[in-house]
């Protein structure tokens, strides 16, 4: 259970139902009004968040040569999800100490 209002927010959309989902489970999200949203349309929607996003930019697929696949661009969106939503500690300034 998280307090996230948006799945894509928790860290636990990208590591545990991330895991779960490529187990082949069927993960639901539970959404702030209620409703469900599957593990499948939620990662979809990160990852085109993350080809439009000025902050971060995923290239697109080169469907021509392949060299840029749909699993490159999904691991690249996990990736960057990963470095937003993770923790960072604060390093203390020397004068702290």
């Amino acid at each position: 259970m998280c307090s996230e209002a948006d799945p894509l927010e928790c860290h636990r959309f990208s590591l545990v139902s991330r895991y779960f989902y490529d187990q082949g489970l069927d993960v639901q999200h539970i959404l702030k009004d209620g409703k469900l949203a599957s593990h499948d349309i939620l990662e979809k929607e990160m990852i085109e968040g993350y080809l439009h996003s000025r902050k971060h930019h995923l290239p697109e697929v080169d469907l021509l040569f392949g060299t840029y696949t749909k699993e490159e661009q999904r691991i690249d969106a996990y990736r960057l999800k990963n470095k937003e939503i993770g923790y960072k500690p604060q390093l203390q300034l020397e004068e702290d100490y």
